[in-house]
């Protein structure tokens, strides 16, 4: 008798009985043809080689018959050649031993009618009156269609139409259950009709935990106090998780979701702070000055000194000329002294702005400007010793001194191609290699860190193991080659507010310079810089970015297509926002779909407030990521260069 083995699905799967010539036979060319037919090139050499190795493999395990897991794991040894191929073969295999599911999506469908009371081509008029547990039946017949609405309300498809709506939910998604997910997530994204209506019932249809953009969504088209509340709880626990919001707004709306349904915390509110800083007067009302103070002080220690200075700013009541001397309090560990009224500290935060104006834009205005405020204050200190003494060398290291590396490697590099000052010059450059040389040391200390600690099993390969056991090798596991990084593609983004994200991946490519086989930088059109570059003179990659004057336009497709033309099909990890402001014929994800497709890999990295298209996130072979600040691309980019 034939075993049965669960499918991903959930519905059963016939074994592979191996010792059956014509059966085995006729399982690797159906195998073969699906693959053939999804774009991979197999050899009648490899049938063969597949279907000695399952016989081989069978004999060694003692049975004569596989599983789908197991036969996926052997004919993926030979059919797979590149990342993501073997879950190609694994869906191939699926699909010959587990068979069609239309009957299994049919099913579902009759199962969740008699749970509703309801029939083939019947009008339904009882919706509003359905318990909790009878809603999710409803809503996942809405969103596959199978209940429809017509002139005359909603109403039941026919026998027929239902048949033919089970043939495409199977072809399209592989079964009712993922079907109803893959609905369902694409409901809460385009925002539908049905939202508003099912509410959290879509949530619950998910089957994962729901994500915080997700929640937010529900949220704010939720008609019902009780779906708001349970959409309220998923905020939290996406926040708890870890996720942070894409953008201003939906910071905002998660912070009323919160405040409504008193779930709100110290920890989530300075999420959401971080966010959006204009949270800050809603912060200091729910939670007191002296938390928002607080979660000031603990963003400008994470480096977000801007951010920090403008929430107290706002919740404080503080004026907006006190900005300034907020940031110099923040950096300088003093912010106690200028809510006391220290007016010292506001000068020297617009002493140092002055400055810094100055030093970027060559304009001796804000130098006559610095100086009248030094001696309107009567300011002392390194600063106001410099500028008294005419030393633009130790003003400049002065200035720069406690600021953001991308803030002040912009600023010296201004001043490097700028001044006619030799000794300032040089000063500049030597300022710029110290400070780019700590920055990819502590980018290649922070990998080391992330290869020791943070290991990984490796997977079995099946054909050389199996090889090894029939010559009775003294160690016949064989680990796949995890250990061997592929060489990627850098794609960074240098337009207008993606060049500190870029100048951070540059320091990274650096820091890893052995795994970057190509590097391309585009706006409105893309560059290629030679590898070598990071290696022997990366400060060159650096001056290409900063000397780029961002004119609007920036066009991702073209970027794609350039960095992986003629290129066999690796790795490429993309640093943008994805927005496409060239006149294309092709968007950005069709870019994306058609890059994967063609075997690459890619990891977008986008910045925290962005929004990508709706569509990227489910395209198969893609990883998307986000980063709140430049500064934290740090970690998300190791882990994607890193990682397979």
């Amino acid at each position: 008798m034939t075993r049965r083995s669960a499918g991903s699905s959930g519905r059963e799967c016939r074994s592979l009985r191996v010792q059956h010539a014509e059966e085995l036979a006729s399982f690797v060319a159906a195998v073969a043809g699906r693959l053939r037919a999804a774009g991979l090139q197999v050899s009648l050499a490899e049938e063969v080689e597949a279907a000695r190795l399952l016989s081989i493999y069978a004999a060694l395990s003692g049975s004569g018959e596989l599983g789908a897991g197991e036969a996926a794991s052997v004919v993926a040894s030979v059919f797979a050649r590149r990342v993501g191929e073997e879950a190609l073969v694994a869906a191939a295999v699926r699909r010959v031993l587990c068979g069609a599911p239309e009957a299994e999506v049919m099913e579902h469908v009759e199962e969740g009618l008699r749970r509703l009371g309801l029939s083939f081509g019947e009008q339904v008029q009882w919706r509003r009156r359905l318990r909790p547990e009878a809603m999710q039946d409803y809503i996942s017949l809405r969103l596959l269609g199978f209940i429809s609405r017509g002139r005359r309300g909603e109403y039941v498809v026919s026998r027929r139409q239902a048949a033919r709506l089970a043939r495409e939910v199977a072809e399209r998604y592989g079964g009712f259950e993922q079907a109803v997910k893959a609905r369902a997530e694409a409901e809460i994204r385009r925002g539908g009709r049905l939202l508003g209506e099912a509410g959290a019932a879509l949530l619950q249809l998910l089957g994962r935990s729901p994500r915080l953009d997700e929640a937010v969504r529900v949220y704010a088209a939720a008609r019902r106090a009780g779906d708001r509340r349970q959409a309220a709880r998923a905020i939290a626990e996406a926040l708890d998780r870890g996720e942070r919001p894409a953008s201003g707004g939906e910071a905002a709306k998660a912070f009323e979701a919160l405040s409504r349904g008193r779930l709100l915390t110290l920890s989530r509110a300075r999420v959401l702070l971080e966010a959006e800083p204009r949270l800050a007067p809603r912060v200091a009302r729910e939670l007191g000055r002296e938390a928002l103070i607080d979660m000031a002080v603990s963003m400008a220690g994470e480096g977000r000194v801007s951010e920090a200075a403008e929430a107290l700013v706002r919740g404080l009541g503080l004026p907006a000329a006190d900005m300034p001397g907020v940031e110099e309090a923040l950096r300088r560990g003093r912010l106690g002294e200028l809510l006391e009224g220290s007016e010292r500290l506001r000068a020297e935060g617009r002493l140092r702005s002055y400055l810094l104006r100055y030093f970027e834009t060559g304009n001796r205005g804000y130098l006559d400007m610095a100086a009248a405020e030094a001696e309107r204050a009567r300011l002392s200190g390194p600063l106001a010793e410099a500028l008294a003494e005419g030393d633009e060398a130790r003003l400049l290291r002065e200035a720069v001194r406690g600021l953001e590396p991308y803030e002040a490697f912009r600023i010296l590099h201004s001043v490097y191609t700028g001044t006619a000052n030799a000794e300032v010059k040089l000063l500049a450059a030597r300022l710029l290699h110290i400070l780019w040389r700590r920055l990819v040391r502590g980018f290649g200390e922070a990998a080391r860190r992330m290869v020791k600690v943070e290991g990984r099993a490796v997977a079995l390969d099946v054909r050389d193991t199996v090889y090894r056991v029939i010559r009775l090798h003294p160690q016949p596991l064989v680990g796949l080659a995890r250990g061997t990084r592929r060489r990627l593609v850098l794609l960074l983004d240098k337009s207008g507010s993606m060049a500190p994200y870029s100048f951070y991946a540059l320091a990274a490519a650096a820091a890893l310079a052995p795994l970057v086989s190509r590097l391309v930088l585009f706006d409105e059109k893309p560059s290629s810089l030679p590898t070598a570059m990071l290696r022997r003179s990366p400060l060159r990659a650096v001056e290409t970015l900063l000397a780029t004057r961002f004119a609007g336009y920036t066009d991702v497709s073209g970027a794609l297509d350039y960095a992986t033309r003629s290129h066999p099909p690796s790795k490429l990890i993309l640093i943008s926002d994805l927005r496409q402001t060239v006149a294309t014929s092709k968007p950005v994800e069709t870019a994306l779909a058609e890059a994967t497709a063609r075997g690459w890999k890619i990891a977008v990295i986008m910045p925290g407030d962005a929004e990508p298209p709706n569509v990227v996130e489910g395209i198969p072979g893609l990883r998307l990521y986000r980063a709140d600040t430049p500064k934290k691309l740090q970690r998300i980019l190791l882990d994607a260069m890193l990682r397979g």
